[in-house]
């Protein structure tokens, strides 16, 4: 059997969908904000669990104080408010809430995001784990007790956030500081909460990336650590939580929470130079990628300087099984699309509009003219421009014939 490639270009004006998720737009997030992201989602998933593996500190994040919640989605928004004001304190006034021009949090992230909810902000630490730690302990030795003065757990944990956005930028801005490297430059961090429901809340990855974890005396000691963090609402554990590296394919183990909320890793020997990444997870019969297109990058692997590459080693797209059957052909104009196939029989009764990392944008129930091999349906929802995987299925369930990935400029 020739199995066809079926491309659906839509040119409609739909926004929702045009941004494949966990791909950076102009440079948001970069790796060490995306890392926070996957941090405080470990965290929010399993806080004893985070406590105990990264902070050490049995007074705090207590179950009845802070109970496991949801993860958090990037927010494209959320993180150009957050990197704005880390740059503004970096550049000109030092650590401060207010911008360095004397607006409040509230006013300044609403300026980019309405539903804002909260905010922390750090300097000096060098890498997400070190921010994170930082904020939970929520002081320098002793750390307040939950429920007392402990703003930056509360945020983390807080359970009517759904969206975040991080910040990291580096300036001679010393708040304090003393000076621990020539040129004098110190990083600084914001992390803004927000409580809107993010787009891409039905996709089980929400967030990848990978991190260095290891003092020089540790069991990681050069070690990169690949972690994703995995959220199904219900609760159902993924199939395949895979990590693919250069093309090869490495099997990822839960690392902390519940295998269908909680965060996979997989450890491999840190190398010299760039090497290209992305996460696939099984749910539903689908094959979820993270990012949707293109592949990170392990920056900070010796002289690698990247964090993202839109070149991909190798697709991790749905792959439709095999069925009955010809491949039928689909066309559309405007709002309507229409079927046809050589025989009445080899029409679908239902097509499964999906993107490229796997979600279903929407799902058609063909109206069939009798005796024919054509059909019509509207679509309720628009898309942006792009190509779509078709997914078909027999009135019996039963998977047809379905097109490979095309590529339209």
């Amino acid at each position: 059997m020739v199995r066809r490639t079926l491309i659906l270009t839509v040119c409609g004006a739909g926004l929702a969908w045009s941004q494949n998720y966990g791909v950076p737009q102009n440079g948001y997030p970069n790796c060490l904000e995306r890392g926070v992201l996957v941090l405080t989602n470990a965290c929010r998933m399993a806080p004893t669990v985070y406590r105990d593996t990264f902070v050490a500190q049995p007074s705090i994040l207590q179950p009845g104080t802070y109970p496991a919640v949801r993860a958090l989605y990037w927010n494209l928004a959320l993180n150009q408010g957050a990197r704005a004001h880390t740059v503004d304190m970096a550049d000109n006034c030092g650590m401060q809430h207010n911008s360095c021009d004397g607006a409040t949090p509230s006013n300044r992230v609403r300026a980019y995001y309405t539903n804002y909810i909260g905010e922390n902000i750090a300097v000096g630490q060098a890498s997400p784990i070190q921010v994170m730690h930082s904020w939970i302990v929520d002081g320098t030795t002793t750390p307040a007790p939950d429920g007392n003065g402990d703003g930056h757990r509360a945020n983390i944990m807080g359970s009517g956030a759904r969206e975040l956005g991080c910040g990291y930028a580096v300036g001679a801005q010393t708040s304090g500081l003393g000076c621990y490297r020539q040129p004098c430059t110190y990083p600084y961090w914001t992390q803004d909460f927000g409580s809107g429901r993010s787009d891409f809340r039905l996709l089980p990855i929400p967030s990848g990336t990978h991190l260095f974890l290891g003092s020089r005396k540790s069991s990681l000691a050069h070690k990169t650590v690949f972690m994703a963090n995995y959220y199904d609402s219900t609760g159902a554990a993924p199939t395949s939580p895979t990590l693919s590296l250069n093309g090869t394919d490495y099997a990822m183990t839960l690392y902390m929470g519940a295998a269908g909320k909680g965060t996979y890793v997989y450890i491999a020997d840190s190398a010299t130079s760039c090497r290209s990444y992305f996460f696939t997870f099984g749910k539903g019969g689908a094959t979820y990628r993270f990012p949707e297109t293109g592949v990170l990058m392990t920056y900070g692997e010796g002289s690698c300087a990247s964090d993202y590459s839109a070149s991909s080693v190798r697709d991790g797209f749905v792959r439709p099984g095999a069925g009955h059957g010809t491949s039928p052909r689909v066309s559309h104009m405007g709002s309507v699309l229409r079927i046809e196939a050589d025989r009445p029989g080899d029409l679908p009764t239902l097509t499964r509009i999906v993107g490229l990392g796997g979600r279903t944008f929407e799902e058609l129930r063909w109206s069939i003219q009798a005796g024919s091999g054509t059909a019509e349906s509207i679509l309720q929802h628009p898309l942006a421009r792009g190509t779509y995987l078709l997914v078909h299925e027999a009135a019996d369930g039963t998977r047809m014939p379905s097109g490979a990935l095309g590529v339209v400029e």
